[in-house]
């Protein structure tokens, strides 16, 4: 789950996804939230998103700069 969470193209997006389908309940039901809602993978995973890489990667991984200052 956490190899989707990056800017740089996954080696097999395809065989992850359906590693994690064959993973028991949970991670069903983690993957099943993910596509369900359309905005959710292209939010962890760059190469599904409309940003360009150079934005994703100079970004914060965060928006919530009081928590970082904390």
């Amino acid at each position: 789950m956490f190899s989707l969470a990056s800017s740089d193209p996954h080696p097999n997006i395809q065989q992850t996804l359906t590693f994690i389908q064959n993973g028991g309940a949970k991670a069903q039901a983690w993957l099943k939230d993910k596509e369900t809602a359309k905005f959710v993978l292209p939010t962890i995973y760059q190469p599904m998103s409309l940003i360009e890489p150079y934005v994703w990667k100079a970004s914060a991984s965060t928006t919530n700069g009081n928590e970082q200052a904390h």
